[in-house]
């Protein structure tokens, strides 16, 4: 009788129609690996739980925002998301980043008829190498050309003796 009732439980506790008003997902976690970004890939973790009682098929979209410029959308993979567990997305994600700046960066999961679930973080993308090797030459330069005197004198011994 006690696993009769059981299963009855698991059979009878989806029956019914949803409540479409209701909020039906939460996002757990959402980050990019950081706030600046030196290289165009990043570290993507999106974690989606199912608050509802019916379980729906989430379909999550990432949309890049620049602070000037358009916005690029990228579609990730669609996962069903059952009641009361958590659905996690994980993975290397290439970003298209051209322009070095402050980005705004939404996730969009809709959970059918029309809802979506929404939440944001901003970064910046700074490629700290390329600008840090640009400014040692530029230094190297400006004392060069300060130096310039005594580096065509040393530049003179050195060839004549």
């Amino acid at each position: 009788a006690t696993i009769t009732s059981r299963i009855g439980v698991l059979m009878l506790g989806d029956i019914g129609i949803p409540d479409d008003t209701k909020q039906k997902a939460e996002i757990l976690d959402f980050s990019l690996g950081g706030i600046i970004h030196e290289e165009s890939t990043s570290n993507f973790l999106l974690r989606v739980k199912n608050i509802s009682l019916h379980h729906f098929n989430a379909k999550p979209r990432l949309v890049l925002q620049p602070l000037f410029g358009q916005e690029k959308s990228v579609l990730l993979e669609e996962k069903y998301v059952f009641p009361g567990k958590v659905r996690r997305w994980n993975r290397l994600l290439q970003l298209e980043t051209n322009t070095i700046g402050f980005y705004k960066v939404s996730i969009r999961v809709s959970t059918g008829h029309g809802q979506q679930e929404i939440g944001n973080t901003f970064f910046i993308a700074f490629p700290l190498t390329r600008v840090g090797l640009v400014l040692i030459t530029l230094l190297l330069a400006i004392g060069m050309y300060r130096k310039r005197k005594r580096i065509t004198s040393a530049l003179h011994v050195l060839i004549k003796g």
